[in-house]
């Protein structure tokens, strides 16, 4: 869970609604702050997920949300929005659909029932929304850092790898190494890098501790925990931290590792962010995240593997440092990682748009037609790509849409 989001809360403690990314993490820190709160959740503190998942009474003042279950309810209860009195926007520099069209939403409604406001995020775009949720005649507020103690972190990159740990193949290393010389380095994960996870894994795994290993999609988290299962190395216990594994899975993976055990936590991007594992003292991460990505010659979106921005490498750097000194290995050369973009694109922007526009007639019919609304999100899309879907879709796709 995010520290800062556990700790905010309990100081607006008022009809507040606090959004997260993902199911993981609102029912997580739903349950963190109840536990601070020295209650069981649902009495004042509370979470909607989505699917009749919730737990609230009529006592409920806080909810933990989704962005999914956020932007219906509003989108279909807009009187609701009246009875809130804090809203907290967390993680924003996630830039999914459905996190542009609930900062649409809100912005929008809060021009008919202001509310306090916040907008949260380790790598905060300070001017981009800053500017996008206050007013045209008011001045954009500075924006507040909230500092945390934390631990000294080292950042090792392929360069000074086999420097720093003497016990990993230098020659595995150097093969690695060589890959990312081209200007145009493959967005996978190879056997090399497989094998130079394991040999950090092996090489770093500390009694009491947690190490978190980044990895671009589940098949490469079956790839690597078959490959430490083969070695059965001991005392050490391979968690799987994803959407598909169980909430019961889910939470073991959180709590602290049992007596005279090292825990390995195999994941991908659902904790880079929002969700904080106490006792990590390594992130392994391979740089890569995997999501649909829109094929503008082939106009149709694929799900492909990308490297990440710096912003998002930055993001899971910190899940380490939180209780003791730590270390973050980046799988890529120094140089590499300097030619990363700062921050990720917003998904609107490599996505198709049809069903967005669906989306948007639904939801927001009262706001305009869907290339209105559109034009007015945080990250407007290319009007032609607006455009472009009310037309006739390549040969073996589904019908358009009428033109709004």
């Amino acid at each position: 869970m995010s520290a800062l989001s556990a700790c905010l809360p309990p100081l607006s403690f008022l009809c507040g609604t606090n959004r997260q990314p993902r199911r993981i993490a609102a029912i997580t820190l739903a349950r963190r702050v109840a536990d601070q709160r020295r209650e069981a959740v649902g009495r004042t503190v509370g979470y909607r997920v989505g699917n009749g998942d919730h737990q609230e009474s009529r006592n409920t003042k806080i909810v933990f949300c989704t962005v999914g279950y956020l932007l219906a309810f509003l989108s279909h209860n807009p009187e609701y929005f009246s009875r809130i009195t804090h809203l907290v926007l967390d993680e924003v520099h996630e830039r999914s659909v459905d996190a542009d069209s609930l900062n649409f939403l809100v912005k929008n409604m809060m021009e008919s029932h202001p509310i306090k406001l916040v907008v949260m995020s380790a790598t905060l775009q300070t001017d981009t929304f800053g500017h996008y949720f206050t007013p045209r005649s008011e001045i954009v507020q500075d924006p507040i850092f909230v500092g945390a103690r934390r631990f000294e972190v080292q950042r090792l990159f392929l360069d000074s790898l086999s420097a720093e740990l003497p016990d990993v193949d230098e020659g595995l290393v150097r093969k690695m190494m060589a890959k990312f010389c081209s200007n145009n380095v493959a967005a996978k994960m190879s056997s090399e890098a497989k094998e130079l996870i394991v040999q950090c894994i092996e090489a770093l795994a500390v009694t009491g501790s947690a190490m978190l290993v980044f990895l671009p999609g589940m098949d490469e988290i079956c790839e690597v925990q078959e490959e430490i299962d083969q070695r059965a190395l001991l005392n050490m216990s391979v968690h799987v931290l994803h959407s598909q594994v169980p909430q019961e899975d889910q939470d073991r993976s959180l709590a602290p590792p049992d007596a005279g055990m090292s825990k390995v936590i195999l994941t991908t991007n659902i904790a880079e962010s929002s969700i904080t594992v106490p006792d990590v003292e390594t992130v392994i991460d391979t740089g890569l995240v995997r999501g649909m990505f829109f094929d503008d010659q082939r106009r149709m979106s694929c799900l492909l593997s990308k490297w990440c921005s710096r912003a998002s490498l930055r993001q899971r750097a910190g899940r380490a440092g939180r209780v003791k000194e730590g270390t973050v290995i980046h799988l890529m050369t120094e140089a590499f990682h300097d030619r990363l973009g700062e921050f990720d694109e917003a998904e609107i922007l490599r996505t198709p748009l049809t069903k967005t526009v669906l989306n948007v007639k639904i939801l927001f019919r009262r706001f305009g037609s869907p290339s209105d609304v559109l034009s007015k999100f945080v990250a407007p899309p290319p009007p032609i790509r607006c455009c472009r879907c009310h037309e006739s879709p390549p040969q073996g796709q589904a019908g358009h849409l009428p033109r709004p």
